[in-house]
């Protein structure tokens, strides 16, 4: 069999068997695909005799399977030709498959793709892409941040840093002091921070247990005078990495970050191998915004008017380990992207969630009397059980502004796709959007601008749009799937209102602020999801000074 996701071979295990002879002792409930003979099978297809055959059906592995063999974690393949590869995939299907005479007997059709009137292609609002900086704007946010400065600095005070690292790592500790001080790498940390680099030597961590490092840390801050003038950064240089199999092992970063919050410090997490990477200098300006924005500052927000409305961010996260989801949630009482409020709790709990909402409004209303709207960004399609708390809450407060519930899919539309047949790697123009009925939108969310987006409608040579180097694309995000939902039905046929709506939902996608490279899904969902995830890994809930601070990044 071809597929190269079936790169792993076991006998199917009778219930409470084993896989490979009894080498792993493993939930038969892991496996979802076999393979047999170069066939595809699903488990609840399986025939009644599969248990006969056990050494001729080889499970797929997926990342149930992966974590349950103490695999590393299948890292997300990055190709900058998949919109490309997909529609020549999908194209392939049409002429090879569904244009024969035999399935054209069975169903008829057009024997070509679908072309939209231009009508019916919209876009978001010219200039919706442009971010604000300290000294002017930018659709770049790294050439942005490196020409007009952070949109905020930090607040007023003292800002000292320190390294927490296993001894063996010392090295490395230093290497990375030399590039947040721009002696290795071509990357400004203080510029990029607009913040002197200050280490604190005294408070450095070096400690000697790989394996269970938080007694060694947490003795070491018990006895450091913390003043309350001064923020403190840990530049926490990690023996493991995100991918890491052993839980145990995966466990200290969480461990750790949670300690830290309580003591009221930020922290930066970098694993130890990446900081002696050749690479690694392209990953200080990630980290350096991503420091910025977990110290206070703004490194840019959105470019446009501030109007009176809520809104209101849910993400979930569901964890093998538990086996449960968790939602997050955060709240913008402006539409400038300053988020506030990060918190976490079981997924099920609809009623604290309509409760968190309810304070948050209460609180958004003391300065905003004129609210227009609350506008909620939620993880999946709401259902009625999850709105009615929330409309329930709202009205107890005499609460009767309308609310605007927007579904953001997580996952990259497959089935319904966006392709523009004289792009050579076929991906629509950023913002580009069509309605498929029933309320329901696809978005193409990238970094592919229209000349006119920037306010370089010169950027053309023969027609044909000429990109500059620094301007080229790094990914080929497939389109996202949006869902409108409203407590008032005529906003959902105002066309306009509906524009202003996915301007929105496109506009919180470029404040991501854990990397200079814009994303496709908005940080309203983005952002709760990591707080979700870490959330099981803290016993006594997210520390106070975590609820408004952005230690997830």
């Amino acid at each position: 069999f071809s597929n190269p996701s079936f790169n792993i071979w076991f006998s199917l295990p009778r219930n409470g068997d084993s896989v490979c002879s009894g080498i792993f002792n493993i939930d038969t409930r892991v496996f979802k695909w076999f393979v047999r003979d170069g066939e595809l099978i699903h488990h609840k297809a399986l025939p009644a005799d599969a248990n006969n055959y056990l050494s001729e059906y080889y499970p797929v592995l997926n990342p149930e399977l992966n974590h349950a063999l103490g695999f590393p974690p299948i890292q997300p393949k990055i190709t900058d030709t998949k919109y490309k590869d997909y529609f020549v995939a999908i194209n392939q299907l049409l002429t090879k498959y569904l244009n024969t005479p035999e399935f054209l007997a069975i169903i008829p059709h057009s024997k070509q793709w679908h072309m939209l009137e231009e009508e019916a292609v919209c876009s978001t609002s010219q200039g919706s892409n442009l971010l604000k900086f300290g000294l002017g704007t930018h659709t770049d946010p790294y050439e942005g941040l490196k020409a007009y400065k952070p949109c905020v600095p930090v607040p007023e005070g003292h800002y000292k840093f320190f390294i927490i690292c296993h001894e063996s790592d010392k090295d490395t500790a230093k290497l990375f002091n030399r590039y947040s001080q721009k002696k290795e790498g071509f990357i400004n940390f203080k510029q990029f921070l607009s913040l002197p680099i200050v280490y604190d030597h005294n408070m450095h961590i070096l400690f000697k247990d790989m394996l269970n490092p938080l007694p060694e840390i947490e003795a070491k801050l018990s006895i450091t005078e913390l003043h309350p003038d001064t923020h403190y950064l840990a530049i926490f240089i990690s023996p493991y990495n995100k991918f890491e199999a052993d839980p145990a092992k995966k466990k200290i970063y969480y461990d750790v970050k949670r300690l830290l919050l309580d003591y009221k410090i930020s922290s930066q997490v970098i694993y130890n191998q990446n900081i002696n990477s050749e690479n690694f200098k392209y990953s200080v300006c990630n980290i350096a915004v991503a420091v910025l924005a977990k110290l206070g500052g703004i490194p840019w927000r959105l470019d446009r008017e501030l109007n009176d409305e809520l809104i209101v961010g849910i993400g979930a996260f569901r964890t093998k380990k538990f086996n449960r989801r968790y939602i997050g949630s955060t709240f913008c009482f402006s539409n400038d992207g300053d988020f506030k409020g990060f918190d976490s709790f079981p997924a099920d709990n609809t009623f604290l969630l309509a409760g968190e909402i309810r304070k948050a409004v209460e609180k958004y209303r003391q300065p905003n009397k004129k609210a227009k709207r609350i506008i909620i960004h939620f993880y999946k399609r709401m259902s009625k059980k999850e709105i009615d708390p929330i409309i329930k809450q709202l009205r107890a407060i005499k609460h009767d502004i309308p609310v605007i519930i927007i579904t953001v899919n997580k996952t990259a539309s497959r089935d319904m796709v966006l392709f523009e047949s004289d792009y050579a790697f076929k991906m629509p123009y950023s913002g580009t959007y069509v309605s498929t009925g029933n309320d329901n939108y696809i978005l193409c969310n990238n970094v592919r601008y229209k000349p006119v987006m920037n306010g370089e409608a010169g950027l053309t040579t023969n027609g044909v749009e000429s990109v500059a180097p620094e301007k080229e694309l790094k990914s080929y995000p497939l389109p996202i799937k949006l869902h409108i939902q409203s407590t008032d039905p005529g906003i959902l046929a105002d066309p306009e209102q509906i524009k202003l709506f996915i301007d929105q939902v496109y506009q919180f996608s470029r404040m991501y602020w854990k990397s200079v490279s814009p994303q496709s899904m908005p940080v309203t969902t983005k952002y709760p999801e990591l707080v979700a995830q870490a959330f099981p890994h803290f016993k006594n809930g997210i520390p106070p000074f975590g609820k408004n601070n952005m230690w997830f990044l």
